[in-house]
């Protein structure tokens, strides 16, 4: 029997069960057993663990289930062809792998197709809602009616784009949702548009109503023939809409060359006007083939696996360039973008026809059309957007996922794409998101408020890949606005919840950032942590990413004393970002402001200089000299003015960097305490009385982060020095202990411990204690550290050390110098 033949048997079959019996038996099959128990709970087929029976027919059955590893309920439908052949289950299986990548609102979600011994079965999404025939059962109005058919007709037209004929459009292969909307559902029945072995299966299948008269004649089935059998779908349900009447009748004409050219031009002569068109032409699209719009449908069938996403990218290129003009990036940008796009459809291609017989293929090919997804969609929304949002919206696509990564070693992972039912509202949510992360509002509690006032809705949808970007970037938020411990725990949900959605990225960002806190809050030893970091970024194989995780490494082995592995991480950090910058990229600025920090404390100077230089420059040609990263660094650079010895001009710029972050976040802020403290020091280098200043920096400190945060340590030394200054040892004695007391459970520097230790000596003496074996013990701890000459100096003019220690603290000619405690 040739495959048309089988194709005639296995079409008519499916609307005939007497038939069906009657073929079985001329064909001499004997009915197989039931190895998994059809129906039965408790059963598994795949990694699916059956939970119930929702219905059977002609050509199988249709079975309830549940993902363990996505936690979801899915529909599983076990195919059985008659005896069918190697080349048959081929393309029963390429056909379900086609409709895996097609993703559209109104076509069921097809998400997994396997091999249950000689049985085919297909998961897909289980969608809650009634079919067509039973939602009319209760009187709807035109307007219901019609949006419903609309819907139908859309997801039809979608599948036709992606190659394919359903062969079996009928109102019960319609479902219609809760929210009033369609999806087409049942593709036992679909066949490629035209295979190289002939055209789509013979016209017997489907259900004779809706049955073209070219398949009752025996044709070939079409995309016209589909046409004809929404466009009855259509007369079923519009029976009593006169001005639909002509429409219709033209598309159930006989002839098939006299109907409506594509599906999309079914569609919109059935909408009411050309305005609803319009409005229907711009429906949500988010993940795969859901972005294929209805503009310029291809009569001519298509191959499959050349309906990449990156197809749309010519359609959209002329908006994103408008927008990236406007903001004077780069040209080299839209190149990349163009670059990128070419590589995307190259290598889904690939994976595309591989897909067929390896299940690694289909994992590359759905990580590669959401890695472009991700790279499109941040320029999304960004028409009226300035040139720093769009800025800023750079930085985030130079660290998306290329697609080359998805090709080799470790294929990172990528989460589900939502339903077609939540597509639209995450979507939303998405874009609202991403407007509060890349927006011009540097107030970090502004910020934790908009994003808490999404949670009700983020929650409603119940869509665990977009609750995990929710928690990190409220995680980040927070952690900003100094609510460290809140950060740490959503910071936390969002790793988890990464990790069992399969998203690698959000998991891996979520890690660096709680690094960081881990660093800010002088948490103990991170180094397990460190190392779960390390992996993840690793299996994402991204610079940009691994960029970050260096730089927040360097900064933690600076505080554990290990300065030169600390600039080798940083300057690592500075490299990786250079092999992938299009553009004054964000962090650059970052990585600079740290090296800088680390630099002035080896006691480089010179080198720090340069470098808070360049970093100072890129944050002015990038934000402006108002912007608060452009403020940071500049008060960064300001302390190397201070350490080498330059009060005058030092004082001044740090006055300036506070007043303008006051301006950005508020007059008490995380980002100010830093700058108060320098101050501080500038007065106790200077012959000011330093007290004033430096209470200052201390109570705003201990407001923001608690009276025992490690940050706390090196403000309340300062108070210490100031009031030894003054001439109130006594004074000095209480606030000393306590930053020997936090310092001693944690510390944010290397010097912090061995630095209050030195100063509660010195205060001790001369309130007549014995405080020599505590100078020599902080002495001993400050000599193996550098940039602690001042320190070293005032413990040898307090106590008498010997000729040799005092030589060594007098020689070694060190300046001093601080670090950037963000």
């Amino acid at each position: 029997m040739s495959m048309a033949e089988r194709d005639d048997v296995d079409g008519h079959a499916a609307g005939c069960a007497v038939c069906r019996a009657v073929v079985v038996a001329l064909a001499g099959v004997v009915p197989r057993g039931d190895p998994v128990g059809f129906g039965a709970e408790g059963a598994v087929i795949g990694r699916y663990r059956i939970t119930g029976s929702i219905g059977q027919g002609a050509m199988g059955v249709v079975l309830r289930g549940h993902d363990p590893v996505l936690d979801r309920e899915v529909a599983i439908k076990m195919s059985r062809s008659l005896d069918a052949t190697g080349e048959q289950r081929e393309r029963m299986l390429r056909e379900a792998q086609t409709l895996a990548r097609l993703d559209h609102p109104n076509v069921v979600r097809v998400f997994d197709a396997g091999a249950l011994g000689d049985d085919l079965f297909v998961a897909m999404e289980l969608v809650d809602g009634t079919t067509l025939t039973r939602w009319l059962a209760t009187p709807r109005t035109e307007a219901e009616r019609i949006t419903v058919v609309i819907g139908a007709g859309a997801g039809v037209a979608a599948v036709h784009a992606a190659g394919l004929v359903h062969r079996d459009i009928k109102p019960d292969n319609i479902l219609v949702r809760g929210d009033g909307s369609a999806v087409l559902v049942d593709f036992g029945l679909a066949r490629a548009a035209r295979t190289a072995s002939g055209p789509a299966g013979s016209g017997i299948a489907g259900t004779p109503r809706y049955l073209a008269p070219e398949l009752r004649s025996g044709a070939a089935a079409t995309p016209a023939s589909d046409q004809y059998a929404w466009w009855t779908v259509v007369e079923d349900v519009l029976a009593d809409v006169p001005r639909v009447r002509g429409a219709i009748a033209r598309g159930r004409t006989d002839d098939p060359a006299r109907r409506y050219a594509t599906m999309e031009d079914a569609v919109a002569a059935l909408a009411p006007s050309r305005a609803r068109r319009a409005r229907w032409l711009v429906g949500p699209a988010l993940i795969g083939a859901a972005a294929l719009a209805f503009v310029t449908w291809p009569r001519a069938p298509i191959d499959p696996c050349d309906t990449s996403p990156s197809a749309s990218w010519p359609s959209r290129r002329a908006l994103i360039v408008s927008n990236l003009a406007g903001a004077g990036a780069d040209p080299r940008v839209l190149a990349a973008l163009d670059a990128r796009a070419e590589r995307t459809k190259t290598l889904h291609r690939v994976a595309c026809r591989g897909a067929a017989t390896e299940p690694r293929a289909l994992r590359e090919q759905l990580c590669i059309d959401q890695s472009w997804q991700q790279s499109t969609r941040v320029f999304t929304g960004l028409e009226d957007a300035d040139p720093r949002t769009v800025r800023d919206a750079i930085d985030e696509w130079i660290t998306t996922l290329p697609p080359e990564r998805c090709t080799g070693g470790v294929i990172p992972g990528v989460p589900e794409p939502p339903s077609a039912a939540v597509v639209a509202a995450t979507q939303r949510l998405e874009n609202a998101l991403r407007g509060i992360k890349l927006g011009s509002d540097h107030d970090a509690k502004h910020r934790v408020a908009r994003l808490r006032a999404l949670e009700p809705d983020v929650r409603a949808l119940h869509f665990r890949p977009l609750e995990a970007v929710w928690h990190g970037d409220l995680g980040s938020s927070l952690a900003a606005s100094g609510e460290f411990g809140p950060a740490r725990r959503e910071l936390e949900m969002s790793i988890q919840l990464g990790e069992e959605v399969g998203d690698d990225d959000v998991r891996t960002h979520g890690l660096i950032n709680l690094l960081t806190l881990a660093w800010q809050q002088g948490d103990g030893d991170p180094s397990s942590l460190e190392r779960t970091a390390e992996a993840a970024a690793a299996r994402l194989g991204n610079p940009a990413i691994s960029s970050q995780l260096h730089m927040r490494e360097g900064t933690l082995e600076y505080s554990r004393g290990n300065i030169a592995r600390a600039l080798e991480l940083m300057r690592t950090a500075q490299r990786e970002l250079a092999t992938i910058t299009l553009d004054a990229h964000g962090q650059t600025v970052a990585i600079d402001q740290s090296l800088g920090a680390i630099e002035q404390a080896s006691g480089d100077l010179p080198g720090a200089q340069a470098t808070f230089d360049a970093g100072f420059a890129v944050a002015q040609r990038r934000y402006g000299d108002d912007h608060a990263e452009t403020l940071q660094i500049r008060g960064a650079r300001a302390t190397n003015f201070l350490y080498q010895g330059d009060i005058a001009r030092a004082r001044p710029e740090l006055e300036q960097v506070a007043a303008g972050l006051a301006r950005a976040f508020g007059p008490e802020s995380p980002q100010i305490v830093q700058v108060r403290a320098y101050l501080c020091e500038c007065d106790l280098a200077g012959a000011e009385d330093a007290t004033a200043s430096c209470e200052r920096a201390r109570a705003l400190a201990e407001h923001l982060f608690g009276p025992d945060h490690p940050q706390i340590s090196w403000q309340l030394v300062l108070v210490g020095r100031a009031r030894l200054r003054a001439g109130k040892p006594a004074a000095a004695l209480p606030v000393l202990e306590r930053a020997v007391a936090i310092s001693e459970k944690a510390q944010i520097a290397p010097g912090d411990l061995p630095g209050a230790q030195a100063y509660l000596a010195i205060a001790q003496h001369r309130t007549g204690r014995d405080g020599r074996a505590l100078a020599m013990r902080a002495a001993s701890a400050l000599r193996a550290l550098p940039g602690q000459q001042e320190t070293l100096a005032a413990v040898a003019a307090e106590f008498p050390v010997t000729a040799v220690d005092r030589r060594r603290i007098h020689e070694s000619g060190e300046p001093r110098r601080g670090v950037d405690r963000r």
